[in-house]
């Protein structure tokens, strides 16, 4: 059975338009995206380190994350949300329908809002370390842990 020249080209026109359809799906924001932050966590002292941390996640899985350790109060921006606003698109990027099947995890670290040091991590580690209620982060040793364990040796060193 011959198939005409013209239901040949409308099926080959319906086929286009389901990939096409089915990549732009794929590129867009998950629906079940989640998120959670900690700001400006510190010891309590005015010369401590404080932490700044934000994860993101489609489904049960973390995509990315963005911990941050000023040295001081006072390298600390003014807005706290400047944290996070510094690295929005990279979260927009990473909480596609396409991350439910990826199996990368990236820490972006630094000591400054514009330092970003890009740490891949294990699906299976990242699951442990942010899962989605965040509850690993309760108090300011469970972050001097994350930086000194998967964070300090990445870093270059400060001039």
């Amino acid at each position: 059975m011959r198939i005409s020249l013209k239901k040949r080209t409308v099926l080959i026109s319906i086929t286009a338009l389901l990939i096409l359809g089915g990549a732009w799906l794929s590129q867009s924001r998950a629906p079940d995206f989640w998120g959670y932050g900690k700001l400006a966590v510190t010891d309590g002292t005015p010369d401590s380190p404080i932490y700044y941390l934000e994860v993101r996640g489609v489904g049960a899985q973390p995509t990315i994350a963005r911990l941050v350790r000023f040295a001081d109060h006072s390298a600390t921006p003014k807005n706290a949300l400047a944290v996070s606003h510094r690295v929005s698109s990279e979260f927009d990027a990473f909480t596609q329908n396409s991350d439910r099947w990826n199996r990368q995890f990236i820490l972006m670290a630094g000591r400054t809002i514009d330092e970003k040091i890009l740490i891949p991590i294990d699906t299976s580690l990242a699951r442990t370390l942010f899962d989605r209620q965040g509850s690993p982060f309760g108090n300011y040793q469970s972050f001097e842990k994350l930086w000194a364990e998967h964070v300090a040796s990445h870093l270059p060193a400060q001039n």
